[in-house]
């Protein structure tokens, strides 16, 4: 952590203990703690990982070497590794997405890697998905495991949507990623030359900002109400996804420029009036 929020919630509602590995900002960028990850993979109790790549929220796109060095974490203490990798379509100018699909063979034994066209064009309303399992008897247990839920089936709708999207979509999809990293451009620039108590962290993946506001100096709550009651703008504050994120915000950057132009001038008048106050 800090991460989305539902995983936390997955985990608890299925009566299961979070074990979180923390990630480290370190300048402006995070980084795994894999001596930490190694250690909490270790206790025979844990089973299971979440890995989230792209990384929401901080906007991470793990390089081979990350995700090699923590498939072999994994591997080497038999934990199974759930790859959430929704955003992997919403990569940035510069940057190259590894799917942990593409690692090598001994990794792929324990491992689902998790993707769907919700996030990249915007279908998550079609509710499919996509659950990849390279080695044949998991992907058995998986199948056993869902009827034994009742889940079967796939909306005929979403499957035809899933297929245009991604076979007819990328020139879309590459405006919009110009668009994106445009609106993240200048969403830099603003916190830069309005509201340097708040910094953007570079984002490398997916369309959300994740933003610095600690030295605004409010805990959870408060910096909830400054951006929601005073600003008006409907952030996510940071602690939802974990005590790291304590301080944060995220912000869905998707959107028309002129929107993000009228949030960011909620933000910057709502801010000069707390710091005056």
């Amino acid at each position: 952590r800090p991460v989305y929020h539902p995983f936390t919630f997955s985990i608890e509602n299925n009566q299961r203990e979070v074990v979180s590995s923390t990630l480290h900002l370190t300048g402006d960028r995070y980084e795994m703690d894999f001596d930490d990850l190694a250690e909490k993979a270790a206790d025979p109790a844990v089973k299971l990982a979440i890995l989230c790549s792209p990384h929401n929220p901080v906007g991470r796109v793990w390089n081979r070497e990350e995700l090699t060095r923590y498939a072999q974490i994994c591997s080497e203490n038999g934990v199974r590794v759930v790859a959430d990798e929704l955003h992997s379509d919403l990569i940035m100018p510069g940057r190259q997405f590894v799917s942990y699909g593409t690692l090598d063979e001994r990794f792929l034994k324990d491992v689902f890697v998790c993707t769907a066209p919700s996030k990249t064009f915007s279908l998550a309303g079609l509710q499919t998905s996509n659950i990849i399992v390279p080695d044949a008897e998991l992907r058995d247990e998986l199948r056993l495991e869902l009827r034994a839920l009742g889940l079967w089936g796939t909306n005929p709708f979403g499957l035809v949507g899933t297929e245009a999207a991604y076979n007819h979509g990328e020139p879309w999809l590459e405006q919009v990623i110009d668009y994106i990293w445009s609106n993240l451009q200048y969403l830099d620039k603003f916190l830069k030359s309005h509201l340097p108590s708040m910094k953007l962290i570079p984002i490398e993946g997916t369309y959300l900002a994740w933003v610095d506001c600690r030295d605004l100096g409010l805990g959870g709550e408060a910096l909830k109400s400054l951006m929601m009651d005073d600003a008006r703008v409907y952030l996510d504050t940071g602690h939802i996804f974990g005590p790291e994120g304590e301080g944060f915000v995220r912000m869905n950057v998707a959107c028309r420029r002129q929107t993000l132009e009228q949030a960011l001038a909620r933000i910057e008048r709502a801010v000069n009036d707390q710091m005056g106050g």
